[in-house]
């Protein structure tokens, strides 16, 4: 006598997985190959026969929360994602952030940033690299601007860069042009960069002197 089977299942919104939709569209054809997928297949069977009981609970917010995660490193597993961009992906929101920040002052000066290039390279979606951001109450067009001007503010204080132009070093900074880098800066600190280098010049004098 054949014993009968019971299928249960878990669904998640694309949004939800916060993953590019090319990854889920190649780990549904092997999700079965990956050492995950028991795992994952055991959680959800556990959740769902649970379900009466978990629900009132009080920590079936963060069970949820990490429900998603599973789900997540099971398609990055299955889609053969590089390492690297796997762990990235699975990270926790404040480490993955911290990543994204090293990743973006490793990069500073490059006026051709994209947010699309920056979420590639963590392996998530622009989303999810955009709420990342809104989370910490800011966005990261701001994060790289304030970056980029604590950057000029150090090579207008640097001896060796005396001789070289406001210009050039707003281009450096990663700022498209002088008076643009100006405003900005004048905006930040209450002072042009011109004025700051003379102010830094001479403060440099009297500690030497």
């Amino acid at each position: 006598m054949r014993g009968a089977s019971i299928s249960v299942s878990l669904r998640l919104s694309v949004d939800e997985l916060e993953l590019p939709g090319d990854i889920v569209r190649t780990a549904a054809l092997g999700l079965r190959t990956s050492p995950l997928c028991p795992i994952v297949s055991t959680f959800i069977g556990d959740l769902v026969g649970r379900a009466d009981t978990i629900e009132s609970d009080p920590g079936a917010a963060d069970l949820g929360r990490a429900g998603v995660d599973l789900v997540r490193a099971l398609l990055l597993s299955a889609a053969g994602a590089e390492p690297a961009e796997g762990l990235a992906a699975g990270l926790p929101a404040p480490l993955l952030l911290r990543q994204i920040e090293t990743y973006l002052r490793a990069h500073l000066r490059r006026r051709d940033l994209t947010a699309e290039e920056v979420a590639a390279a963590h392996h998530i979606s622009v989303r999810r690299l955009y709420r990342l951001w809104s989370d910490q109450g800011l966005s990261m067009r701001q994060w790289i601007i304030t970056e980029r001007l604590e950057l000029a503010r150090r090579m207008l204080a640097d001896p060796r860069h005396a001789e070289r132009t406001i210009g050039w070093i707003a281009r450096t900074a990663g700022f498209r042009d002088a008076s643009h880098f100006t405003r900005r800066f004048r905006a930040a600190y209450g002072i042009g960069p011109s004025e700051w280098r003379a102010e830094a010049r001479g403060a440099a004098r009297g500690t030497t002197g």
